[in-house]
């Protein structure tokens, strides 16, 4: 039988649980802020505590990642995704994609990167805030193997 506390705590909107929509569209908002160039919006949107591992796995953390999209006039010129999976437990969201996009870097049009990202959202009372992107690269091509 649950305690007083624990009945109190399931209604207590601190822990209230995330839903498939909260993650969708806090995703969908960070991806819009990154083509919009708008650091206000991703500065909310980034938890305090977030991480960005990108594909050669150097770390950024929140000041870094905001400091270098400033810094290099970095925004989203375009962004395809495939949903892979999207799943909540509690106050956590997980969503993998498979993602082609593509930065312009000081004025300049980056390559496209093709590669399959997770990111994890949190949820704390009535907010949701991404604090964890990985990026990994998909090979474009297999490379070739001949037998043994």
């Amino acid at each position: 039988m649950k305690s007083d506390k624990s009945k109190q705590r399931s209604r207590d909107p601190q822990t209230s649980t995330i839903s498939n929509d909260e993650v969708q569209n806090t995703f969908d908002a960070f991806i819009a802020a990154l083509y919009a160039g708008d650091y206000q919006t991703l500065r909310e949107l980034y938890d305090d505590d977030y991480l960005l591992v990108r594909p050669d796995g150097t770390l950024l953390g929140k000041m870094d990642i905001l400091n270098d999209l400033k810094e290099h006039s970095m925004v989203l010129s375009c962004f395809e995704t495939t949903p892979i999976s999207l799943k909540t437990r509690g106050t956590v969201g997980i969503l993998t994609t498979e993602v082609k996009c593509t930065f312009i870097r000081d004025g300049h049009r980056q390559g496209t990167t093709h590669a399959r990202q997770i990111a994890i959202f949190v949820k704390t009372g009535r907010v949701v805030t991404l604090t964890h992107f990985q990026s990994t690269r998909i090979a474009t091509s297999c490379p070739s193997t001949s037998p043994a």
